[in-house]
């Protein structure tokens, strides 16, 4: 016990504690915001949320386009629900073209695969452009570019697209909203 009380215990205890205080001092500003706080934007920003499928249903993807097209509406609504008035026709309308679809290819498990669960997953990829028309006027085109990583390793989810393309869809309507910074 004497030597908790000793000198040499006391500068060591008093070292621990200014380098905990610094530890904690840079923890707290570390989290403190790197700039100054966007002023938040009230009230809707869009009259209406459309997709245009055309440039994609040129491929020759017609009807698949069209569950696509779908997913992707309601993901931009869901995304973009509080920014739109579809009564207020002042506002600027958003229209997203899909340009292209792009699911990346499944690689089976071999038995050298030592840690497996360390691999990348697939890369699925969906590109399109937000564009903002006023009046029939286009104010702004923005080039979208969405890669998601499915992580599934089993072979048979992997073969549905389905849940693939839904998450996909969800990504890209996400991506849209955070170029548009809203």
């Amino acid at each position: 016990m004497k030597f908790l009380r000793s000198p040499i215990a006391e500068k060591g205890r008093s070292i621990f504690l200014k380098g905990l205080l610094i530890l904690g001092l840079t923890l707290i500003a570390g989290c403190a915001p790197s700039r100054a706080p966007i002023a938040q934007i009230s009230g809707p920003l869009y009259s209406s949320v459309s997709v245009d499928l055309s440039p994609i249903k040129a491929t020759g993807l017609g009807s698949y386009a069209d569950r696509m097209g779908a997913y992707l509406e309601r993901d931009l609504r869901a995304v973009f629900a509080g920014p739109l008035d579809p009564k207020n026709r002042q506002l600027p309308a958003l229209v997203v073209e899909i340009r292209s679809i792009h699911f990346g290819t499944y690689e089976p498990l071999t038995r050298l695969d030592v840690f497996p669960m360390r691999r990348e997953g697939t890369k699925d990829s969906l590109q399109g452009t937000a564009v903002i028309v006023k009046g029939g006027k286009e104010l702004a085109r923005i080039p979208i570019l969405a890669v998601h990583t499915s992580m599934r390793f089993n072979p048979e989810s992997m073969a549905d697209e389905e849940p693939r393309l839904i998450a996909l869809t969800r990504y890209f309507a996400e991506q849209v909203r955070n170029e548009l910074d809203n």
